[in-house]
């Protein structure tokens, strides 16, 4: 199991499922804003940068997910990026059940003054909505549950495919190939080093790949069923 998540890891394909699935409720998003006519409130849009992040981490992920540097780079902004969603959706959910003068978010976004993202991208970053506000239920869940279900998933995975990084184990087993030079030092004596060469390549829908998949397709689902709650409903914060 170590072995699996230690490959998973290093492979481009898991990275860009996770990519994918952040990419896609990023157009989930933008989905019902644009489309569906959904206002975006100042929570929304700060869950749409955890989102971003989770995004940048996969793509980050795919560059060279054999570098252990830009691995881990990836798998810390992901994780972070998961935790800082999560915060912000129970912040969200905390909002619109108990609502009060004393309990409110912000009027507008709090972006830096180099970086005004409302202003330059104002149809992706800009809040117009209220976040007490519940206009919109799907299967008695608002918008900001959905997101505590999802970015608890991302939180879980990443702790998962750390604990398994972090975990040291034989170098040289199963797929793993490995040789034993010989270093001679003059007068220091010999010494051995083991140099471990990368994991062979998995070949699709092999074993760690196939819940990769699967948790793809709960996402996709996700979107699908929400979509279908928007259509047939109507209204809401996103």
């Amino acid at each position: 199991m170590i072995e699996y998540l230690r490959r998973i890891a290093s492979h481009r394909l898991a990275w860009g499922l996770l990519a994918a699935s952040a990419f896609a409720l990023e157009l989930c998003a933008l989905f019902f804003q644009h489309v569906l006519g959904l206002h975006p409130c100042v929570m929304c849009i700060y869950e749409r940068i955890a989102l971003l992040g989770v995004l940048t981490a996969g793509l980050l992920g795919m560059v060279a997910p054999e570098r252990w540097y830009l691995r881990w780079s990836a798998m810390l902004l992901w994780g972070y990026s998961a935790f800082w969603g999560l915060k912000l959706a129970l912040k969200h959910v905390d909002y619109q059940v108990n609502p009060s003068p004393f309990n409110v978010c912000e009027g507008f976004v709090d972006f830096p003054s180099w970086a005004p993202l409302d202003q330059w991208v104002p149809w992706l970053f800009f809040p117009d909505g209220d976040c007490s506000e519940i206009s919109w239920q799907f299967l008695s869940f608002s918008m900001p549950q959905w997101l505590i279900a999802i970015f608890a998933a991302y939180l879980l995975v990443f702790v998962v495919v750390a604990i398994g990084n972090l975990i040291k184990g034989r170098c040289c087993n199963g797929s793993w190939s490995c040789d034993i030079d010989r270093i001679q030092k003059g007068a220091i004596g010999s010494l051995f080093h083991q140099r471990c060469q990368p994991p062979k390549p998995l070949p699709f829908l092999h074993a760690p790949d196939i819940w990769l998949v699967a948790i793809f397709a709960a996402y996709l689902l996700v979107f699908v069923v929400v979509a279908i709650g928007n259509l047939v409903r109507g209204g809401g914060c996103r």
